[in-house]
């Protein structure tokens, strides 16, 4: 019993999942997620799947390259060997919001699609909100960026769309203090 509700419990942390033994082929996908011209170097506060319509077949995996990079591993599944287009989202936890990625995918068995060395980067348009430096992390220095951004001390990397907290369009201290609930209930 003990054993049933805390895998139940584990169950319940991930955003998305799949049952790999419900399909009869795969593909493997290296990807990072890249933000304007950015690549985000953290994912901690991200969840990354692959879909086929509102299917999800497979959820990324964070990776340590050799070089100290960090990508994510995906096995996409599917029962077709190919003409499948796979589309990705994106869940912020600390936001609990679900985006779509603009890049998309052709599903080929067997196949492989970016490498670790060489990761496939998968456009994202979305603002993870408190995410002032777009880092792929909510943080102290996210709390900082904005406190100096209000006296005037505008930091060059400074997202005004993360640091919009209520969509008033203005950044204020009611900003400040919903980053750091953010970083509080994480």
């Amino acid at each position: 019993m003990v054993c049933l509700l805390l895998s139940a419990a584990g169950a319940l942390a991930a955003h998305w999942t799949v049952n790999p033994h419900g399909f009869q082929y795969d593909m493997t996908a290296y990807v990072v997620i890249q933000t304007d011209d950015k690549i985000l170097s953290s994912y901690d506060d991200l969840e990354i799947a692959a879909f086929y319509n509102d299917e999800c077949r497979g959820v990324a995996k964070v990776q340590k390259g050799t070089d100290g990079s960090t990508y994510l591993y995906l096995r996409i599944r599917s029962n077709e060997q190919q003409g499948e287009t796979i589309s990705f989202r994106v869940y912020q936890s600390s936001s609990r919001r679900e985006t779509a990625i603009q890049t998309k995918c052709n599903f080929v068995a067997g196949s492989v699609w970016g490498t670790p060395s060489s990761p496939k980067p998968l456009v994202w348009n979305g603002v993870l909100k408190g995410d002032v430096n777009c880092n792929g992390k909510v943080d102290i220095v996210d709390v900082t960026m904005t406190i100096s951004h209000i006296k005037g001390q505008t930091p060059s990397n400074f997202n005004t769309a993360a640091a919009d907290m209520n969509g008033d369009n203005k950044i204020d201290n009611v900003d400040v203090t919903s980053i750091i609930d953010i970083i509080l209930n994480n």
